[in-house]
This record gives C-alpha cells, sequence and structure tokens, in this order.
C-alpha cells in the first residue's frame, strides 16, 4: 500500500489533482465568506466581530486557498506538458502542497481565534507563515528542475517568475521587514511601516491576482486555439516591468503621509508604468485572439479566453487612472484602492482561474466536460461584475466627495458618517434609529451592489461544482480538442 502511494506521488497528475480540488474546495468557502461579509454591512447575522471578523477570513482563504490553489495546479500541468508528460520529483510538489493547506488551515484558524485582529490577507501566525513558504518554495523546486534545460521559453519564464514573485512578496509581508535597516535611515523613519504595507499590498495583486491569470493564458490561449503567442517581447515587457517597478510602484500610495514628496510623485509616475505592464500583457493575450489572421467559431471556453484577458485590461487601466494622488481621494471608498484587492480577485481572477483550471483537467483526465456551466458563468458573472463595478464607482466617488467637502472656514461640511454611509440614498427620512441607517442603505447604490454580487457568488458556485462533478466522475471517454479555426 505504502508503495502504492510513493508511487501515486510520482506522477505529476497527482499534483495537478490535489491542487486543483483544493483549490476548487477553497472557491467554495472563500465565495460564502464574502457573502457573509457583505451580508454584515447590511444586517445582523450575529457573528461575533462581525465584517472585520469575516473579511479577513475571506481574503486569505480567497487568495492563499483557490487563487494560489488553481494557479499552482496550471502551472505543473504547463511544465508537465513541456516535458512530454514525464516530469520529474512531482513528489517534491505533493509535499509542498500539504504544507501549504496545513499552514493555511493554521492560519485561518488563528484568525478565527482573533489571534490575528486588524490584518487583510496572508499575515497569519509564524508557523502558519513558515508551512506557507516552505510549501511554495518545495513547489518552486520541482518546478526549476524540470524546467532549468527549456526556461527560457516564454510559458515557463511566466511561471517561473510568478512562483517566484509568490515566495518574494509574501516573505516580504508576513516576515517582520518594517523592522529591518530601512527604520534607521532618517529619511525615511515613521514611514517604512506602511511603505512595506503598500509593497505587499500591491505585490499581491501582481503576483496572485494580474501574473497569474495570465501566465496561464499565454499557454492556454496558443494551445486551444493553435496559434502562437503574438509577441514574446511584449510578454517578457509585462514580466519585468511588473517585477522592477514593483517596490518603487508602491510608494504611489504614501500619499498624505510622512514619506517625502518627490517618492510619492515617482512613486505615481511608477505606478502607471507598472500597470501598464499589465495592460500590456493582457493585450497580448487579446492579440493572440484577434490578431491571427484566422477566424475563430468559438465555444464557451473560447470565448472566456477571449473576453477574460480584456477583463484584466480593463481593470488594470481603471487602477492605473486611481494611482494619482488626486484620484486616490475620490477612490478611497471604492475598490480601486490598492488596499482591496479583493474585488479582482473574487470576479475576473476565480473567473479566468476556473477556465484555466476546465481547460487543464480536461486533458489531465483525459475526459472532455460540457461546458454549459461556462456559459452560465459567463452571463450571471459578468452581468454581475458589471452591476457591482458600477454601483462601487457611483457610489464611492459621491461617498468620496462628500467626505472631502468643505465649509467656508476649511473645516469638514458633513461630520456624521452616517450620512457619508448612505450617501446617494433613495430614503428621505432621519437616520437616528439602526433600522431607519439599514433601510437607507438598502436604498442606495449598495443594494444594486449586493444584487451583483450575489449574482457573481451564482456564476462562480454553478462552473465550480459542475467542475468537482466531472472531475470525479469515472467515466472517461477522451478528450477531442475542438477546431476552432474557419
Amino acid at each position: 500500500m505504502l508503495k502504492n502511494l510513493f508511487s501515486m506521488a510520482q506522477k505529476p497528475e497527482t499534483a495537478i489533482k490535489s491542487f486543483a480540488g483544493a483549490g476548487l474546495f477553497w472557491v467554495f468557502i472563500s465565495v460564502l465568506l464574502g457573502l457573509v461579509s457583505q451580508l454584515q454591512l447590511f444586517m445582523d447575522l450575529g457573528i461575533p466581530g462581525g465584517y472585520g471578523f469575516t473579511k479577513p477570513l475571506f481574503h486569505s482563504s480567497l487568495i492563499f486557498g483557490a487563487i494560489l490553489g488553481i494557479f499552482q495546479a496550471g502551472a505543473i500541468f504547463i511544465v508537465n506538458r513541456d516535458a512530454g508528460g514525464d516530469a520529474q520529483y512531482s513528489i517534491l510538489a505533493i509535499g509542498g502542497f500539504k504544507l501549504q493547506q496545513l499552514g493555511l488551515v493554521i492560519g485561518l484558524a488563528g484568525i478565527a481565534l482573533g489571534a490575528n485582529n486588524g490584518r487583510e490577507f496572508g499575515e497569519f501566525n509564524f508557523i502558519a507563515d513558515n508551512l506557507m513558504l516552505l510549501g511554495l518554495l518545495h513547489v518552486i523546486a520541482m518546478v526549476l528542475i524540470n524546467t532549468w534545460n527549456s526556461a527560457s521559453k516564454i510559458n515557463l519564464v511566466y511561471v517561473n517568475a510568478t512562483l517566484g514573485g509568490m515566495f518574494g512578496i509574501y516573505f516580504v509581508g508576513n516576515f517582520g521587514l518594517p523592522f529591518s535597516p530601512l527604520a534607521t535611515v532618517p529619511l525615511f523613519t515613521g514611514m517604512q511601516d506602511q511603505y512595506i504595507q503598500e509593497v505587499y499590498r500591491l505585490g499581491i495583486y501582481c503576483f496572485y491576482i494580474a501574473m497569474p491569470l495570465i501566465a496561464l493564458f499565454s499557454t492556454i490561449v496558443p494551445d486551444y486555439l493553435n496559434v502562437p503567442l503574438y509577441s514574446e517581447s511584449m510578454a517578457r515587457f509585462h514580466i519585468l516591468g511588473s517585477i522592477l517597478v514593483l517596490p518603487v510602484a508602491a510608494a504611489a500610495w504614501l500619499a498624505g503621509t510622512a514619506a517625502p514628496q518627490f517618492l510619492q510623485s515617482i512613486g505615481v509616475f511608477a505606478a502607471l508604468a507598472f500597470y501598464t505592464a499589465t495592460f500590456a500583457g493582457a493585450m497580448n493575450i487579446c492579440f493572440t485572439v484577434t490578431r491571427t489572421g484566422k477566424t475563430f467559431k468559438l465555444d464557451s471556453l473560447g470565448e472566456w479566453l477571449k473576453y477574460g484577458a480584456r477583463m484584466i485590461m480593463i481593470l488594470a487601466l481603471i487602477r492605473g487612472i486611481a494611482s494619482f494622488s488626486a484620484v486616490q481621494n475620490l477612490t478611497a471608498y471604492t475598490w480601486f484602492n490598492v488596499r482591496d484587492v479583493s474585488f479582482d480577485a473574487q470576479t475576473y481572477g476565480l473567473f479566468i482561474m476556473i477556465v484555466a483550471l476546465f481547460y487543464v483537467m480536461q486533458i489531465t483526465m483525459n475526459h472532455t466536460f460540457g461546458q454549459v456551466s461556462l456559459r452560465l458563468m459567463l452571463i450571471l458573472g459578468g452581468l454581475g461584475l458589471l452591476l457591482a463595478l458600477t454601483a462601487n464607482i457611483t457610489q464611492g466617488f459621491y461617498q468620496g466627495a462628500l467626505a472631502a467637502r468643505t465649509n467656508a472656514e476649511g473645516q469638514l461640511a458633513i461630520t456624521d458618517w452616517n450620512q457619508i454611509l448612505v450617501a446617494g440614498s433613495w430614503y428621505g427620512g432621519e437616520l437616528k434609529e439602526q433600522s431607519q441607517l439599514l433601510t437607507a442603505w438598502m436604498m442606495s447604490l449598495r443594494s444594486v451592489y449586493l444584487l451583483g454580487h450575489i449574482l457573481v457568488v451564482l456564476g462562480l458556485l454553478i462552473p465550480t461544482f459542475s467542475l468537482a462533478w466531472q472531475m470525479l466522475n469515472r467515466s472517461q471517454g477522451g478528450y477531442q480538442k475542438p477546431e476552432l479555426a474557419q
């Protein structure tokens, strides 16, 4: 029996299935936690700690459970394809998988027990952080061993750069670098803690959301459509641009702090360069579909490959605009503030990850999956994303404008937080009671946002259950890649 287990652990397919299964499990958990978090803003669910308690649980399970798990399944799949289906040392990836899951569970338990009050994503505890990093190191070692002689291939460059960035930024955010020698330099004293936090937040967006999505698409889109990647140079520009300017770009969100003004200004330009690189990486995927000289009759999976990259482009463009200091004040009440990347992660982040996993598992299990759930995700998720995005930006801008309004004496014109909270509400009554405040809030654009959020949740859960069911289905009829070119 032990011999059989060891033999299974040596197969790369086992590692792929392990990360894929765990990723889908954490998709389910994180989506439910996200919905509970939003409902807590509208009503009392009786959960101790309220919104501030469930939000870090939601963020951590979403990013370090769902997205990280699915990406690693895709990364090992890409490496195994490059190795001709015979990737070596898969047992390292299995070991990394177990360490990561143990670390994630311990970390979430620490948050649930109140040991991590006020934290955002990751930042578990010393034991969990070490387990997560050690698990990532196992996967990186397995990938490097198998790609050492072919690491110049652009899809493998993406995989290695993303995994390396994941490891590096997790270390930066979770191992006390605010107490590094930087703290002793007078010019930076007083702002180094926040600067490291901003680097970590932007790094989470880069290495745990945007780059993993583009990395997977850089292999899946050309392979599925049977076309070459539009431009390897553009892909390398995306990778190098993101890595090189990220540390400086984080300074854009030091506006209004003790940080030197020149650092804030340089940070804004670096942030524009950073989001331009992300935009270019996604545009490269779009051009792979649209500028090949071929026409395609796309199925549901193909439609997602086409529109998924456009979602990344649009959101990167918005975030780039939001990096200007003047715009930051207006976007402070929206999701286009680098301090909250859950919108990106839960919407197009999970959408694209599920689509990528759909493709990966078809080939890994040699079984053609039905695509009805992908069509439903495109309809429900797309509509939900549009509603949530529109409501969030519109009300958030209005809230930001009200919060910044001043009177003739230069003081804040509105000091009652409740008026800002329900900005734009159609409710005209008083706001003295909790029930009145709740009614006013529900009669604002927040209700439109909640509807959009629910549609996104449905759009995610349907393909999650469908994919899990088809992965468990033992009746495999063989995989046949469709011919989409006309």
